[in-house]
């Protein structure tokens, strides 16, 4: 099942009562009907759009069909004339761009991918303090 498919409608996760070895029926302890907001296609398409518009400000096409291995042409009708792409094409791009990706789709919706993007926003960054630090150092070093 593809990404895009299931986020396009509502799954209520229902739970049957379970019964006991005596026959009574067990307590509904964390019940939770799960649902899924909707969005409409266009929106995602255009969210999705602007996603890679941000991402490569030019020549968007080519990098992206670079990226996930669609045609230039393909991505140029999402881009221009606001087709939206295939379950796949969204299943490829959530694997290529990660969990940001999902945030830039979906921005008011909580989810793990929130918490995810922001753990590897900081790891980006302190990587990048780390690579400071080094050449500081170097450099200090070199008086």
């Amino acid at each position: 099942m593809s990404f895009a498919s299931t986020i396009s409608g509502s799954f209520p996760i229902e739970q049957s009562p379970m019964s006991t070895a005596s026959g009574s029926v067990m307590g509904k302890s964390g019940h939770d009907l799960r649902k899924f907001s909707q969005i409409d296609a266009r929106t995602l398409a255009e969210r999705a759009c602007q996603f890679l518009r941000d991402r490569y400000p030019n020549k968007t096409a080519l990098y992206v069909a670079a990226d996930i291995g669609v045609a230039v042409s393909t991505v140029r009708k999402w881009l221009d004339q606001g087709h939206c792409p295939s379950g796949p094409a969204y299943d490829v791009m959530i694997a290529t761009y990660g969990a940001v990706f999902l945030c830039a789709i979906r921005p008011d919706e909580p989810g793990w991918w929130h918490r995810v993007a922001r753990a590897e926003r900081q790891a980006a960054l302190e990587a990048r303090a780390e690579a400071i630090e080094q050449q500081l150092a170097s450099l200090r070093g070199a008086r």
